[in-house]
């Protein structure tokens, strides 16, 4: 079976503040502050509605049975938005299974409402996507912990960063490298609770279940990436 994780992260969409919100002329951080304050205005919470969001991340994990591999998409000069979904959406195509952290909550919607402006061939909207957060709690995710909370409850590494709002701080200083570091330790949290779920379930006997731990401490390991190194650390500290 072909599995796929994914995690996305995302800054206003601000080309529409320029466009729509008469902003245009302003720095990217204030047309950020301007529609941040207009939605709290509206409803007393900062959080855009799913349309107002760019993707500026994507990370991809694919587990195939036989072997791992790990692709990281983020905006920059040589990748924009489109394209990013048009790689996403094959990815997706290609696999069995969609695993995701609050997926049906936030990145299925995102991905859905950018699909729409891209006119890009939205391979989500199937029935092979499993929400771990939503399956987890019962369809009761406001009774759940966070990524971050349940994955270091059960000593696992846990988030790069505290909140996923730290994004666009990291957009404004040009830090793009790291938000795509942090997408991708969110979706290693996620595979590595996903087969724990498959183990408990039956669908992972335990020696299986220990080669999965094991091969992808050994695949971080090998990358050149800082990050997910620090990440392999961890697993092995928290046997």
């Amino acid at each position: 079976m072909n599995r796929l994780v994914f995690d996305i992260e995302t800054i206003p969409d601000l080309d529409f503040g320029r466009e729509q919100l008469n902003l245009d002329g302003l720095t990217e951080e204030d047309i950020g502050k301007s529609m941040f304050f207009q939605q709290h205005q509206r409803n007393g919470s900062e959080f855009l509605p799913y349309d107002l969001h760019q993707i500026i991340a994507v990370s991809i994990l694919t587990d195939n049975s036989d072997s791992l591999n790990i692709e990281s998409y983020k905006l920059d000069e040589t990748c924009n938005e489109k394209s990013i979904l048009l790689d996403v959406f094959k990815s997706f195509e290609e696999s069995d299974v969609l695993i995701s952290w609050n997926g049906q909550m936030f990145d299925v919607p995102v991905l859905n409402c950018r699909s729409l402006k891209h006119l890009t061939k939205n391979t989500l909207l199937s029935d092979k996507h499993v929400d771990l957060k939503d399956l987890l709690s019962n369809h009761n995710i406001s009774n759940i912990s966070g990524l971050d909370v349940i994955t270091k409850g059960l000593k696992m590494p846990g988030k790069k960063l505290s909140s996923g709002a730290e994004v666009w701080s990291l957009y404004l200083d040009g830090n793009i490298t790291e938000i795509a570091d942090y997408c991708t330790i969110d979706v290693l949290n996620t595979y590595l609770l996903y087969i724990r779920y498959e183990f408990i379930t039956g669908m992972l006997s335990e020696n299986d279940f220990d080669k999965k731990n094991t091969t992808l401490k050994q695949y971080l390991e090998k990358i050149d990436n800082k990050a997910l190194n620090t990440f392999a650390t961890q697993m092995h500290s928290s046997d």
